[in-house]
Protein backbone atom coordinates (compact mmCIF):
# COMPACT_ATOMS: atom_id res chain seq x y z
CA UNK A 1 0.00 0.00 0.00
CA UNK A 2 2.86 1.98 1.00
CA UNK A 3 4.56 1.85 -2.58
CA UNK A 4 0.53 2.37 -4.27
CA UNK A 5 0.35 5.91 -2.32
CA UNK A 6 3.82 6.79 -3.96
CA UNK A 7 2.93 6.49 -7.22
CA UNK A 8 1.82 9.79 -8.93
CA UNK A 9 -1.48 8.87 -9.60
CA UNK A 10 -3.09 12.61 -8.69
CA UNK A 11 -2.94 13.35 -12.14
CA UNK A 12 -6.11 10.92 -13.48
CA UNK A 13 -7.90 11.45 -10.16
CA UNK A 14 -7.54 15.13 -10.94
CA UNK A 15 -8.52 14.55 -14.11
CA UNK A 16 -11.54 12.67 -13.80
CA UNK A 17 -12.72 14.78 -10.87
CA UNK A 18 -14.42 17.49 -12.89
CA UNK A 19 -16.53 14.79 -15.14
CA UNK A 20 -17.57 13.00 -11.90
CA UNK A 21 -18.58 15.97 -10.15
CA UNK A 22 -20.91 17.28 -13.02
CA UNK A 23 -22.24 14.18 -13.76
CA UNK A 24 -23.37 13.63 -9.60
CA UNK A 25 -24.77 16.84 -9.78
CA UNK A 26 -26.85 15.66 -12.60
CA UNK A 27 -27.61 12.49 -12.30
CA UNK A 28 -31.06 12.64 -12.64
CA UNK A 29 -30.48 13.72 -16.07
CA UNK A 30 -27.96 11.92 -17.48
CA UNK A 31 -27.16 8.17 -17.92
CA UNK A 32 -23.84 6.61 -16.62
CA UNK A 33 -22.94 6.30 -20.25
CA UNK A 34 -22.65 9.23 -20.87
CA UNK A 35 -19.60 10.36 -19.07
CA UNK A 36 -17.51 7.77 -21.20
CA UNK A 37 -16.75 10.50 -23.52
CA UNK A 38 -15.81 13.14 -21.17
CA UNK A 39 -14.21 10.58 -19.16
CA UNK A 40 -11.83 9.39 -21.94
CA UNK A 41 -11.06 12.95 -22.98
CA UNK A 42 -9.88 14.05 -19.71
CA UNK A 43 -7.68 11.06 -19.48
CA UNK A 44 -6.18 11.49 -22.60
CA UNK A 45 -5.56 15.44 -21.90
CA UNK A 46 -3.73 14.54 -19.12
CA UNK A 47 -1.63 11.98 -20.53
CA UNK A 48 -0.76 14.18 -23.15
CA UNK A 49 -0.20 17.07 -20.73
CA UNK A 50 1.49 14.82 -18.66
CA UNK A 51 3.70 13.22 -21.51
CA UNK A 52 5.11 16.80 -22.98
CA UNK A 53 6.18 17.59 -19.69
CA UNK A 54 7.90 14.77 -19.05
CA UNK A 55 10.04 15.09 -22.50
CA UNK A 56 11.50 18.39 -21.49
CA UNK A 57 11.76 17.75 -17.62
CA UNK A 58 12.62 14.34 -17.50
CA UNK A 59 11.15 13.57 -14.10
CA UNK A 60 7.36 11.66 -14.28
CA UNK A 61 6.54 12.97 -10.84
CA UNK A 62 7.54 16.98 -11.64
CA UNK A 63 5.62 16.46 -14.85
CA UNK A 64 2.40 14.95 -12.89
CA UNK A 65 2.46 17.73 -10.39
CA UNK A 66 2.96 20.24 -13.17
CA UNK A 67 0.11 18.98 -15.52
CA UNK A 68 -2.37 18.31 -12.37
CA UNK A 69 -1.73 22.31 -11.70
CA UNK A 70 -2.23 23.18 -15.42
CA UNK A 71 -5.21 21.24 -15.72
CA UNK A 72 -6.72 22.24 -12.74
CA UNK A 73 -6.18 26.21 -13.93
CA UNK A 74 -8.11 25.37 -16.64
CA UNK A 75 -10.86 24.57 -15.21
CA UNK A 76 -10.97 27.11 -12.52
CA UNK A 77 -11.16 29.55 -15.29
CA UNK A 78 -14.95 29.72 -15.22
CA UNK A 79 -15.19 29.91 -11.93
CA UNK A 80 -12.83 32.99 -11.44
CA UNK A 81 -15.22 34.54 -14.36
CA UNK A 82 -17.77 34.44 -11.76
CA UNK A 83 -16.41 35.84 -9.04
CA UNK A 84 -15.58 38.73 -11.18
CA UNK A 85 -18.87 39.13 -12.90
CA UNK A 86 -20.70 38.40 -9.13
CA UNK A 87 -19.86 42.29 -7.61
CA UNK A 88 -18.55 40.67 -4.74
CA UNK A 89 -14.65 41.99 -5.30
CA UNK A 90 -12.48 44.31 -3.19
CA UNK A 91 -12.63 48.16 -4.42
CA UNK A 92 -9.31 48.37 -5.91
CA UNK A 93 -10.33 45.30 -8.22
CA UNK A 94 -13.61 47.21 -9.12
CA UNK A 95 -12.19 50.68 -9.87
CA UNK A 96 -12.39 52.56 -13.11
CA UNK A 97 -8.71 51.43 -14.02
CA UNK A 98 -8.78 47.56 -13.24
CA UNK A 99 -12.11 46.40 -13.49
CA UNK A 100 -12.97 47.49 -17.36
CA UNK A 101 -9.29 45.62 -18.19
CA UNK A 102 -10.62 42.49 -16.70
CA UNK A 103 -13.76 42.46 -17.59
CA UNK A 104 -12.89 43.01 -21.69
CA UNK A 105 -10.06 40.49 -21.37
CA UNK A 106 -10.54 38.13 -19.08
CA UNK A 107 -9.67 34.98 -20.95
CA UNK A 108 -6.25 36.74 -22.06
CA UNK A 109 -5.61 38.05 -18.54
CA UNK A 110 -6.69 34.61 -16.97
CA UNK A 111 -3.87 32.93 -19.42
CA UNK A 112 -1.23 35.89 -18.46
CA UNK A 113 -1.61 35.31 -14.82
CA UNK A 114 -1.52 31.34 -15.32
CA UNK A 115 1.56 31.21 -16.89
CA UNK A 116 3.24 34.03 -14.59
CA UNK A 117 2.20 31.44 -12.10
CA UNK A 118 3.24 28.12 -13.34
CA UNK A 119 6.79 29.92 -14.10
CA UNK A 120 6.66 30.74 -10.16
CA UNK A 121 5.82 26.92 -9.52
CA UNK A 122 8.81 25.49 -11.74
CA UNK A 123 11.45 28.23 -9.69
CA UNK A 124 9.71 26.29 -6.89
CA UNK A 125 10.25 23.33 -8.32
CA UNK A 126 13.57 23.72 -9.41
CA UNK A 127 14.96 25.13 -5.47
CA UNK A 128 12.94 23.06 -3.66
CA UNK A 129 12.44 19.88 -5.00
CA UNK A 130 14.33 17.98 -2.95
CA UNK A 131 11.65 18.79 -0.26
CA UNK A 132 8.41 18.67 -2.21
CA UNK A 133 8.87 15.77 -4.08
CA UNK A 134 8.53 13.31 -0.55
CA UNK A 135 5.70 14.88 -0.12
CA UNK A 136 3.45 14.04 -3.17
CA UNK A 137 1.95 11.32 -1.50
CA UNK A 138 -0.91 13.87 0.14
CA UNK A 139 -1.90 15.06 -3.18
CA UNK A 140 -2.82 11.17 -3.77
CA UNK A 141 -4.73 10.72 -0.97
CA UNK A 142 -6.08 14.58 -1.48
CA UNK A 143 -7.63 14.02 -5.23
CA UNK A 144 -8.67 10.32 -3.95
CA UNK A 145 -10.69 12.40 -1.24
CA UNK A 146 -12.08 14.69 -3.28
CA UNK A 147 -13.40 11.37 -5.48
CA UNK A 148 -15.21 10.24 -2.33
CA UNK A 149 -18.19 12.50 -2.91
CA UNK A 150 -19.06 12.14 -6.22
CA UNK A 151 -18.89 8.69 -6.12
CA UNK A 152 -20.83 8.13 -3.19
CA UNK A 153 -23.56 10.52 -4.82
CA UNK A 154 -23.76 8.46 -8.32
CA UNK A 155 -23.59 5.12 -6.88
CA UNK A 156 -26.30 6.24 -4.59
CA UNK A 157 -28.60 7.72 -7.48
CA UNK A 158 -27.33 4.17 -9.78
CA UNK A 159 -28.95 1.94 -7.36
CA UNK A 160 -32.27 3.65 -6.50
Amino acid sequence: MNNFLKKPLFPFLFAVFPVLSLFASNTNELKLTHIVTPLLFSLFLIVNIWALLYFFLKDRKKAGFLASIMFLLSFSYGHIVNVIESEELPGWVTSNIVFPIIERWPLEIYGICSVVFLIMIIRLLKNKWGQIAPRLYVLNVVSAAMLILPLVTIAKTQLN
